[in-house]
């Protein structure tokens, strides 16, 4: 089994530095700005693969993320006796809770 390295990317779509862009267009840029840095060096010095792991706080994934989502998905489908269908089913936002002390 080939080793993967993941860099995960959680980026606001409403900010303003987003306001010009559709949501695809800034997973698209920050998916290639971290292709650019990392992946030639992982895959010619660490000899394995590189996804970026882009996210929005919105919940929408980019296609890297979309995929290797699938792929784990896949995975554990044939592992268990769950369908892959199941198993795409149960991708839920992680929750978030924030706490604010007040001193």
């Amino acid at each position: 089994m080939e080793r993967t390295l993941l860099d995960i990317r959680v980026f606001n779509s409403l900010a303003p530095s987003n306001a010009n862009l559709s949501v695809k267009q800034v997973l698209d840029k920050h998916q290639q700005e971290k292709k650019r840095c990392y992946e030639e060096r992982v895959t010619q010095v660490e000899k394995c693969s590189f996804t970026p792991v882009v996210m929005s706080t919105t919940g929408v994934m980019g296609d890297e993320a979309d995929r290797l989502y699938k792929q784990i998905a896949l995975r554990l489908a044939t592992r268990t006796s769950q369908s892959y269908n199941t198993r795409l089913k149960q991708k839920k936002k992680p929750e978030i809770k924030i706490s604010e002390r007040v001193v």
